[in-house]
């Protein structure tokens, strides 16, 4: 009987800190930054659903599309420098890349899944 009382009282441990840990995690999880608790007080200030969902959608395609659109065009910008009169980057590339999925397919037949 005392085996399964210590094996019981590990169990109610480990659960009570699992526990507390999806706590922390959703209290952490529901306080918004800055910027964002700021659009709730501009929202919810405008007195109409209608212009709330419009502040929420264009703060939610700005903090979206802007880095995106940097981003993307930095990375056109080196990926062009960096082939331009250099035509064994792409053939270097191309077998990274196919050497990679090579990888992925020969550790998915031996996982087995």
């Amino acid at each position: 009987m005392q085996g399964s009382d210590r094996h019981f009282k590990k169990l109610t441990r480990m659960v009570t800190t699992k526990i507390k840990v999806m706590l922390m995690r959703a209290l952490f999880v529901s306080t918004p930054c800055a910027p964002l608790a700021s659009l709730l007080a501009v929202c919810s200030a405008e007195g109409s659903v209608k212009l709330g969902m419009a502040h929420g959608l264009v703060f939610g395609l700005g903090a979206a599309l802007t880095p995106m659109l940097i981003l993307l065009l930095l990375i056109s910008l080196l990926g062009s420098n960096l082939r331009e009169n250099r035509e064994w980057i792409t053939r270097w590339i191309r077998r990274g890349a196919a050497a990679v999925l090579v990888a992925l397919g020969l550790r998915r037949i031996f996982l087995g899944v």
